[in-house]
C-alpha cells in the first residue's frame, strides 16, 4: 500500500571509486554516476593489496607488540549506538575495499555485530588484503561531498557512518577469513530502497539480497543497477568513472543473483541509497508464488492507507506486468464504500460520509492458482489546519513556520519537492520525507514548513521564499483543475532567451511550442522550442532522467506552462515545464 554460496571478488573485480571518504579532496567529488570522468583517471587503478599473498607479513600496518596492554575491543555494533568523536578499538574481517583516483582509500570491516567503513586517514592500508582480520583505534564520525552537503543539511542528512583512523592498522591475521555471518542482514532492495534515512541510517551496513542486475548504458556514461525481483525498485552502484568500473558486472547483466552489498551512502537530494557490491552469490529464480506477491505488492499500491473525501478509486484488473497471464478481483468488507463496475471499469467508491476502518481483499488468479491479499482502509475526516495563501507564505519572514494549502501541479526538479499554486501565486516545496508517485497531480495538500528564503543573486536580486523541511499533513485524494489567473501572460522562448530580466523569476509563462531530447558524449538534456523552431530554453536539470516525463511529449507543438525557477547570475533565466495546457 501507499505510504506517506559466495564467491568474494577480487580487489580488481569492484573497483569503486568513492566520493564520501573522510579525505577526498572537493575537487574529486562527483554526485552522480552519469557525471563524466577526466581522461586522465578513465583507466582501472591497481592496487597492490589485490597482489599480495594473504600469508605475507604486513609491512606497512602495525603489528601489534606483546609488551603493550592488551586492547579493549568494542563491538561494531557499539559504534552505531555511539556518538560522533567518540572513540573505539575494533577488530574483524576485512570485506572490500574502496577506491580513489590514487588506489584503495577506504575499506568495510565486519565482526559478528555488524560492519563500518573505515577511512585510514594517513596511515597504510598497503599491506592490507580482503579477507585479513584487522584492529582500528578510530574515532567515529559522518561524511559527505561538498555537492551533497548543502541539500543535505537542508533535510537532516549528515552523511556516511565511519569509523576515522587515529593510530596505525593492525593486521592481526593475514590468512583469508570469511565475513561473520552476523555482520550480515538479510532484506530486499525494496525494504532498502523504501527505508527513510531518517527511522534507520543504513550506511556502512552489509545486507543479503536477491537481485537482478541490470546494466542501463547511455551516452558517455553506464549505470549498473541492483532490481529487486519484482523490478519495482532500485539501487544503484555509485561510479567516479562514469561506470567503467564496474564493466565486471557486465557478464550478470539481467540476471538474478543473491548478493552481497554494502549500503555506502545517500544521494540527499533524491534521497536514494547507493551501494558497493560485496559479492555475488548464486543464481536465484522466483517462484510463482514469489512473482504472484510481487504482483500483489503492486495492486496493493492502489490503495491509500487512509481517506478523507468521497472518491473513485480506479482498479486494475491485470496486474501491470503479468498482464495477459493474470486477472484480478476485488471485494469490500464495508457496507459504505463498496467495489463497483461501469463502463469505465472497476473502481473503489470511497463514501467520506462513513468514517470507518474496512478490507479490501484483492484476489489474484495466475496459473490457475489464486493468491490473496488484504487491504486496511480507514476512512476519516481530515483535520482542519489554519493556512495561509501561497502570497502570504512569499511574503512570510524567514525562518517563520507556516501551514500552505494549495494544488500538486508539478514535482520539483532536482530537488525532492513540488509547486503548489492557489490563486494567489507559486510556491516550491521542499518536504521532508514523501514518495511522490504515491499521489497525483492535481491533488489539493496541506503543508507546514519552514520558510526559507533563496535563490539570491549577489548585488542584484534578494530571492524569495520557498517552503523547507515540510511535512505533509493531508491531502484528498481527487485531482482538481488550478488556476491558471496567476499565469503571466503568454511569451516566446526567444524573447526570454533575449530580454531576460529578473523580474521575471518566479513567474509562470504560457509558451507555444514543442520538446527537443539533445544527447551528447557526456549528458542528456530538454529543450523547449518556439513553435516555429527559431529559439529554445534549455529545461533546468542536473540528470537527463529528471525529465524522462517529458518524452512523451517530444516532438509534440502544444502549450506548455513554464516557470522561471531563478538565474544563475542575473543574465539568463533557468526554467522548469510545470503543466501542459488542455
Amino acid at each position: 500500500m501507499k505510504k506517506s554460496a559466495y564467491l568474494t571478488f577480487g580487489l580488481l573485480s569492484c573497483l569503486f571509486l568513492i566520493s564520501s571518504c573522510q579525505g577526498a579532496s572537493s575537487s574529486s567529488l562527483a554526485s552522480s554516476s552519469s557525471e563524466p570522468a577526466s581522461s586522465s583517471n578513465s583507466s582501472t587503478p591497481e592496487s597492490s593489496s589485490s597482489s599480495e599473498s594473504s600469508s605475507s607479513a604486513a609491512s606497512s600496518a602495525s603489528s601489534s607488540s606483546s609488551s603493550e596492554a592488551p586492547v579493549e575491543y568494542s563491538s561494531i555494533s557499539d559504534v552505531y549506538s555511539g556518538q560522533d568523536e567518540d572513540s573505539f578499538s575494533v577488530k574483524g574481517v576485512v570485506a572490500q575495499f574502496t577506491y580513489g583516483y590514487d588506489g584503495p582509500e577506504c575499506f568495510y570491516v565486519c565482526d559478528s555485530t555488524g560492519s563500518i567503513l573505515v577511512y585510514p586517514g594517513d596511515y597504510s592500508i598497503e599491506s592490507i588484503a580482503i579477507g585479513n582480520t584487522v584492529s582500528i583505534t578510530g574515532t567515529r564520525d559522518h561524511y559527505q561531498s561538498n555537492t551533497d552537503a548543502a541539500v543535505g543539511s537542508e533535510i537532516g542528512y549528515y552523511g556516511a557512518l565511519q569509523l576515522v583512523a587515529s593510530s596505525e592498522i593492525s593486521v592481526l591475521d593475514s590468512g583469508v577469513s570469511e565475513i561473520p555471518e552476523g555482520a550480515i542482514t538479510d532484506s530486499r532492495i525494496k525494504t532498502l530502497s523504501e527505508t527513510d534515512f531518517r527511522d534507520e541510517d543504513l550506511t556502512s551496513r552489509l545486507f543479503r539480497v536477491p537481485a537482478t542486475i541490470v546494466k542501463a548504458a547511455s551516452t558517455g556514461y553506464t549505470n549498473y543497477y541492483f532490481y529487486d525481483l519484482s523490478m519495482d525498485q532500485s539501487i544503484y552502484c555509485y561510479s567516479k568513472t562514469s561506470g567503467a568500473d564496474y564493466s565486471y558486472l557486465d557478464e550478470y547483466d539481467n540476471t538474478s543473483h543473491e548478493v552481497i552489498i554494502a549500503v555506502h551512502s545517500m544521494r540527499p537530494r533524491d534521497e536514494a541509497w547507493r551501494i558497493v557490491p560485496i559479492s555475488i552469490g548464486d543464481v536465484v529464480t522466483p517462484s510463482d508464488a514469489d512473482i504472484a506477491g510481487f504482483a500483489l505488492d503492486r495492486l496493493e499500491d492502489q490503495f491509500l492507507d487512509s481517506y478523507s473525501e468521497s472518491v473513485r478509486v480506479d482498479l486494475l484488473k491485470q496486474d501491470s506486468k503479468l498482464l495477459a497471464e493474470s486477472s484480478v478481483s476485488y471485494s469490500s468488507s464495508s457496507s459504505n464504500s463498496l467495489i463497483l463496475e461501469d463502463e469505465v471499469g472497476t473502481y473503489l467508491s470511497i463514501d467520506s460520509a462513513s468514517e470507518e476502518t474496512f478490507e479490501v481483499t484483492i484476489s489474484l488468479l495466475y496459473k490457475e492458482v489464486t493468491y490473496t491479499r488484504k487491504v486496511s482502509i480507514t476512512v476519516a475526516k481530515a483535520p482542519e489546519y489554519e493556512t495561509i495563501t501561497i502570497a502570504e507564505a512569499l511574503a512570510a519572514e524567514e525562518g517563520s513556520e507556516v501551514y500552505v494549502s494549495g494544488i500538486y501541479i508539478k514535482f520539483t526538479t532536482n530537488y525532492s519537492g513540488v509547486y503548489l499554486v492557489d490563486s494567489t501565486g507559486i510556491l516550491a516545496v521542499y518536504y521532508q520525507s514523501l514518495e511522490i508517485s504515491d499521489y497525483k497531480e492535481g491533488e489539493l495538500m496541506v503543508f507546514k514548513g519552514t520558510v526559507t528564503r533563496d535563490f539570491q543573486i549577489d548585488g542584484a536580486y534578494d530571492g524569495y521564499n520557498r517552503l523547507a523541511s515540510a511535512e505533509l499533513l493531508s491531502h484528498d485524494g481527487l485531482v482538481h483543475e488550478w488556476d491558471t489567473s496567476i499565469v503571466s501572460g503568454t511569451n516566446t522562448c526567444a524573447n526570454l532567451y533575449s530580454n531576460f530580466a529578473i523580474s521575471d523569476i518566479g513567474k509562470i509563462y504560457k509558451i507555444n511550442g514543442y520538446v527537443q531530447q539533445n544527447s551528447t558524449t557526456y549528458y542528456t538534456n530538454y529543450r523547449l522550442y518556439d513553435a516555429d523552431g527559431s529559439s529554445y530554453l534549455t529545461l533546468y536539470s542536473t540528470n537527463g532522467s529528471q525529465l524522462s516525463w517529458l518524452s512523451e511529449h517530444v516532438g509534440t507543438t502544444q502549450d506548455y506552462y513554464v516557470y522561471v525557477r531563478d538565474s544563475k547570475n542575473g543574465s539568463y533565466g533557468r526554467y522548469e515545464i510545470v503543466g501542459i495546457a488542455a
